[in-house]
Order: structure tokens, then C-alpha cells, then sequence
């Protein structure tokens, strides 16, 4: 059995990961994701950083199908619940029922997001179909999900502008280097 504090973390990553995919797919567009979705094993792969994932490899197989339903798909909303819902009860018929309340967490994020809701709110909404006793806190949730949002800011602020990685500018700094930049050209 798995105890409480290590439950509650694995909600957590899978609810972060969740953030991360649904962030990206909104910022980028769904095609952004395939990558991570074909090659979840690959070292540029969202999902590698997210290790945890790895102890439920069936939860990883249903989510990575519903991504992919998600990305190749011409599926409305309702469609699309209708085929996770099919999808859901196969598995917990072959499954034994085991934690359905993580699938149940990830089908409703996923949902969420594609019923038109902001990747923070999507998440929330799964955070809510987790037992209680093993909930991540709103708060915790919530910082983990500011740290991958920033990271990802970070990120794409370096390959936008490096003189953004590694030090702080001012305003007026930054627009005599872009000034500049474009002189230059």
C-alpha cells in the first residue's frame, strides 16, 4: 500500500504534468504536444520529467490515449467524454478499479480543458476529484504550478533574448539592446 504522503505527491506530479501538457498545447497549439505524446521516453519529453508516473503504467497508457484522441482527433467535448468514459470503464473491468480516483482526477482535467478551461482552472477541477486524504493543498498545487509556469517563461525568454538567463536588466536596458539589435540589422 501506498502510503498517504506518497499518494498525495503522485497526485500532485500527475496534476503538474497535466498543467505542463495543457499549458504548452494552449501556448503552442495541440500540435506542440505530439512529441511528448509519441515519444514519452524521449529526454526532451515532458513526461520524463515526471518520473513518478513510471510506478502506474497503465494511468500513463490511458492518459497518453487521451491525449492522443485530444491531438489527432476531429472529437467534440461530448465526444470526446463519451470515448474516455467507454475507455474508463474497460479499464477498471480489466484493471480491478485500481485508483480510480487518479484516472478520474485526469479525465476530469483533460475535460475541463477541452470544454474551454484555463489550464489553472482544468487542473483545479481534477485537484477536486482527488480524495481528500490524499489531495495536494490548493496552495501547493498552485506554487508548483507558478514554478513550471516561470520555468517555461524563463525558458522561452532565453531563446528569445539571452541577455534575459542568468541576469537582471532594466526596462530601459533591455529596449537599448533591442534598439540596437535592430540597427544592426
Amino acid at each position: 500500500m501506498i502510503n498517504q504522503t506518497k499518494k498525495q505527491q503522485h497526485y500532485c506530479d500527475t496534476l503538474c504534468l497535466l498543467y505542463e501538457i495543457i499549458a504548452k498545447f494552449r501556448r503552442s497549439g495541440l500540435a506542440s504536444v505530439e512529441q511528448d505524446i509519441c515519444n514519452p521516453d524521449a529526454d526532451t519529453s515532458i513526461f520524463v520529467r515526471y518520473p513518478v508516473l513510471r510506478e502506474n503504467p497503465r494511468h500513463l497508457e490511458l492518459m497518453l490515449d487521451m491525449l492522443r484522441l485530444m491531438t489527432d482527433g476531429n472529437l467534440n467535448a461530448e465526444e470526446l467524454r463519451y470515448v474516455f468514459q467507454d475507455i474508463a470503464k474497460r479499464t477498471f473491468i480489466n484493471d480491478g478499479g485500481q485508483d480510480e480516483a487518479l484516472w478520474d482526477s485526469i479525465f476530469v482535467t483533460l475535460y475541463a480543458s477541452i470544454c474551454g478551461y484555463a489550464p489553472q482552472v482544468a487542473v483545479e477541477f481534477g485537484r477536486q476529484a482527488v480524495p481528500y486524504s490524499s489531495r495536494p493543498s490548493f496552495i501547493e498545487l498552485e506554487t508548483k504550478c507558478k514554478e513550471l509556469r516561470d520555468a517555461a517563461y524563463a525558458k522561452r525568454q532565453g531563446e528569445i533574448d539571452p541577455l534575459c538567463v542568468g541576469a537582471k536588466h532594466s526596462l530601459e536596458d533591455r529596449v537599448d539592446q533591442l534598439f540596437a539589435q535592430m540597427k544592426a540589422k
